[in-house]
């Protein structure tokens, strides 16, 4: 994986996307020792009936090593697409306190890609090869990036949240009298093409919102604009 761009860190300096990381660890924990003790049980079981033999105590334990490896597989596999979004130390879900660039980076299987302001992110099959393709706001507009998986409903999710990233950065950058890019993200979803639905933050409690170090750069520039207008 290529380095980060600069003043880009991954978004899961976000405090909740880095428990969604952690919660994906400590599911493969929590079924791997259910899977140990599921296997302790039968034996157990099969040596009580007398049914225990090579057959019976084999054939389990073939099956769950193959449904271990497949939850790693999958697990790993979310963990790397949760590796292809960072965002920028200005953005609204970063912690910091400085005020800095709010972009938002989306990586392919080679190099990062810096989302343009205004712009949503649309995910579309590849119809050819396994992969997902990511358009510039909808099925008609120009491929940005292509991911290396397939369209799921984990996919889906997720670039629900990039562009949900997307909007605060719009937001944070928005000058007095524009649209507000919250309530038209709000507007988009309701169109056919959207890929997945999704309820915003005011109806869902803890869901991702602006760190307190957004609220202190909101407050620093909107100072820094007030003296100004007074010197002038």
């Amino acid at each position: 994986m290529s380095d980060l761009p600069d003043g880009a860190n991954y978004w899961s300096v976000n405090r909740e996307i880095s428990d969604l990381k952690s919660r994906l660890i400590y599911n493969v924990v929590f079924l791997s020792m259910a899977i140990i003790a599921g296997l302790f049980l039968m034996s157990k079981i099969l040596g009580i009936f007398d049914l225990l033999n090579f057959y019976s105590s084999t054939i389990p334990i073939v099956i769950a090593i193959i449904y271990f490896f497949k939850i790693i597989q999958k697990t790993a596999t979310r963990m790397s697409m949760l590796n292809m979004v960072a965002i920028g130390e200005g953005h609204p879900w970063h912690p910091s306190e400085e005020i800095g660039d709010t972009s938002v980076w989306v990586r392919d299987a080679e190099k990062w890609h810096k989302i343009a302001k205004g712009v949503r992110l649309f995910a579309q099959s590849d119809p050819i090869i396994e992969r997902t393709l990511l358009k510039n706001n909808d099925e008609n507009g120009k491929i940005l990036l292509t991911w290396p998986y397939l369209l799921d409903s984990e996919v889906k999710k997720l670039i629900a949240l990039v562009n949900q990233a997307l909007a605060y950065q719009d937001a944070q950058d928005r000058i007095e009298g524009q649209d507000d890019p919250i309530e038209t993200a709000r507007g988009r979803e309701k169109q056919e093409f959207y890929p997945v639905e999704r309820e915003w933050q005011e109806t869902t409690p803890g869901s991702l919102t602006p760190q307190p170090g957004a609220l202190l750069r909101q407050i620093k520039v909107k100072s820094s604009d007030i003296i100004q207008k007074d010197k002038e």
